[in-house]
């Protein structure tokens, strides 16, 4: 399973279709508080896309580190927009496995997923 992290749309589709090609299923959560999230095991969770647009600053750490702590099998990747390189970078220190501009997210993730389901 594959958990999207956003509260834009816009990527969903793309993101669906590139999991759905590595036989992995979508969930699209708002936080880790959504409710479908109560029922999912840890251990079917093998990657967790973040929309770090939808985070503050010190907001990024808190949800890498809420995310290593529910899932912690799972791959992380952070995604958001080339012009928020701080917020970019704050994703890298603390700890995502990824992390890639929004236009590098549908060109680099299939890749991503097939290099982290052959391991």
């Amino acid at each position: 399973m594959l958990i999207l992290f956003t509260k834009d749309l816009f990527f969903v589709p793309s993101v669906k279709t590139i999991a759905s090609q590595c036989q992995l299923s979508t969930l699209v959560a708002l936080s880790l508080e959504t409710v479908a999230l109560a029922s999912v095991e840890s251990c079917n969770v093998k990657v967790c896309v973040v929309d770090l647009s939808s985070y503050s600053q010190a907001g990024v750490s808190e949800i890498a580190a809420a995310i290593s702590s529910r899932f912690p099998t799972a791959k992380t990747v952070g995604y958001g927009p080339h012009v928020q390189v701080q917020k970019l970078e704050n994703a890298r220190v603390a700890g995502f496995d990824a992390v890639l501009t929004r236009g590098q997210l549908t060109n680099k993730l299939a890749e991503l997923l097939d290099q982290w389901l052959q391991s």
